[in-house]
């Protein structure tokens, strides 16, 4: 029985691109990553501007306050300073805290699902710092960003911030 539902797993997993799942694409590390995709109701594209900042090898980052979002797993590492999403060609509200504290960012993906929910997914890190970073979208903006570690993500996520717009009178 369990044999049997392992193959179905893995079957339906193979169907994973049908049902909006993109392939993933690297990040450069210094330039600009372009990423786009769609396939139900709205096609997305971001646009990931990266740098590569040379960090010490000799660093003792655990006592000093850093001057980079460097995860330190890498180096030199990878830092992006701007993210931009677009849907149906009009540009959307992008918080910097939703991408600014993301160091060494390796891979990207835009995940739809059949009603139409769009999610950006980003890996980075290195090994036990390694992380996936899950951005949820509305059509005017980042609604939530959810934090999880590869090492397991079915733990739930270490991290969890949700974006409100505030409409003053």
């Amino acid at each position: 029985m369990k044999k049997l539902l392992l193959l179905m797993i893995l079957i339906l997993m193979s169907f994973a691109p049908c049902f909006g799942e993109q392939s993933w694409t690297a990040v450069s590390k210094d330039g600009i990553t372009t990423v786009s995709g769609g396939k139900y109701k709205s096609q997305v594209a971001i646009k990931l501007f990266s740098r590569v900042v040379d960090i010490p090898a000799e660093e003792k980052h655990e006592d000093e306050s850093h001057s980079t979002n460097c995860t330190y797993s890498i180096r030199p590492c990878r830092e992006i300073y701007k993210l931009e999403i677009s849907i149906n060609d009009t540009q959307i509200r992008v918080p910097r805290s939703a991408f600014a504290d993301l160091g060494d960012i390796t891979n990207a993906r835009i995940v739809q699902d059949a009603q139409g929910v769009t999610t950006v997914q980003l890996t980075g890190g290195d090994g036990d710092e390694g992380y996936y970073a899950y951005l949820r979208l509305d059509r005017k903006s980042i609604v939530e960003r959810d934090i999880y570690s590869i090492a397991g993500p079915k733990a739930g996520p270490l991290e969890v911030t949700k974006y409100h717009s505030v409409v003053f009178p």
